[in-house]
């Protein structure tokens, strides 16, 4: 289904290159690029859009096109409360033997040491990542990272800033790190028997992941789909996750319709809004199709900062989130090699 479903979108796109008609799309953008009334064009591959910066008058124009269902503003992408302001000193060199059985419920709240006892590591399993940033070369992370399969960028790391492959970014409160931390760290080892839960911090170690920015996350959800730009390499995730909140909810639905329509499965954060009470989940996250996580804590309560159901979408209420996991003071890892535990709007535990 992947490979069929991409080549009818590849074979629009191509045809839509080819059109000779003057009004078409993608002439009128050629021509507004021309004269310099857009710019920062970005053509997708799961939609039939693009993106570019222009003045008010250029959108009223492009308004009066038949051709165009929807315009609407970029997407502003908020994160929660960043793992640290400043990564202290005594903290950047820890070694990974610190980790303690406090620090570590998560995965042992879901059972994921039974999983991996029966061989469940993620061996074989591809994620893609969306967020900040990541520093790829924490001893958690080392060598998870995919590379690209094909084309002009093969051999390097597949990490997506928006625009291109480059090298991965990173800033000393790395909520990214963090987070792939938690999806995938740790010293993952084959056929190990009487796994030491100390060199786990993350549910799937043995698995690899792409990342993508989320600062520019159409073009990131877009890219998940073919990372290399040719589809007939395996180099797409099975499950994309994303912990970070957006502004607008109309179109971004559109890249998460088709990524599932492709086998990837989309998976949010509910959000940090939980303060505001029942029915705080907001914008983007009220999506019913999308697998929306809550945050509970060591105590198996609904942490208060995490955001609650019901969802209304389109005037119709839903129970949300679909299923809450570990999130609160949780371990994982930061840039230059250390562990964190998070407290979200809290701050450091450790």
């Amino acid at each position: 289904n992947y490979r069929e479903i991409m080549r009818r979108k590849q074979d629009l796109s191509t045809r839509l290159d080819r059109d000779s008609d003057t009004n078409s799309i993608k002439n009128v953008i050629t021509r507004a690029q021309g004269d310099g009334s857009i710019s920062n064009v970005h053509w997708y591959t799961l939609v039939n859009g693009f993106s570019g910066k222009a003045p008010f008058q250029t959108i009223i124009n492009l308004n009066d096109n038949s051709s165009i269902k929807i315009i609407d503003l970029y997407p502003i992408v908020e994160h929660a409360e960043e793992v640290a302001n400043e990564v202290p000193e005594d903290v950047v060199e820890t070694p990974s033997n610190i980790l303690v059985a406090e620090a570590f419920y998560g995965p042992e709240v879901i059972k994921a040491p039974e999983a991996w006892e029966k061989g469940y590591t993620g061996k074989g399993i591809r994620v893609g990542i969306i967020d900040s940033d990541v520093y790829a070369e924490h001893p958690a992370l080392a060598g998870k990272m995919e590379t690209i399969q094909s084309g002009p960028d093969a051999g390097e790391l597949a990490f997506f800033n928006g625009y291109g492959i480059s090298t991965p970014t990173y800033n000393a409160n790395s909520h990214g790190t963090h987070v792939t931390g938690i999806v995938l760290g740790g010293e993952a080892k084959e056929d190990e028997s009487n796994i030491e839960k100390y060199k786990y911090i993350g549910v799937a170690p043995s698995s690899t992941y792409v990342f993508a920015l989320s600062s520019l996350a159409p073009q990131s959800l877009d890219w998940m789909a073919n990372p290399d730009n040719d589809i007939a390499t395996d180099d797409y995730p099975i499950v994309v996750n994303n912990s970070w909140i957006n502004s607008l909810t109309t179109w971004l639905t559109y890249w998460i319709d088709s990524l599932e329509d492709i086998g990837i499965s989309v998976v949010f954060s509910a959000g940090n809004s939980g303060g505001a009470g029942p029915g705080s989940i907001k914008w983007l996250h009220t999506y019913p199709p999308l697998l929306l996580v809550g945050n509970s804590n060591e105590d198996g309560e609904i942490n208060p900062g995490s955001s609650k159901g019901p969802s209304v979408y389109l005037g119709e209420e839903y129970i949300k989130p679909d299923i809450s996991a570990p999130g609160t003071n949780i371990l994982s890892s930061v840039p230059k090699g250390g562990y964190i535990n998070y407290k979200p709007n809290e701050g450091l535990e450790n």
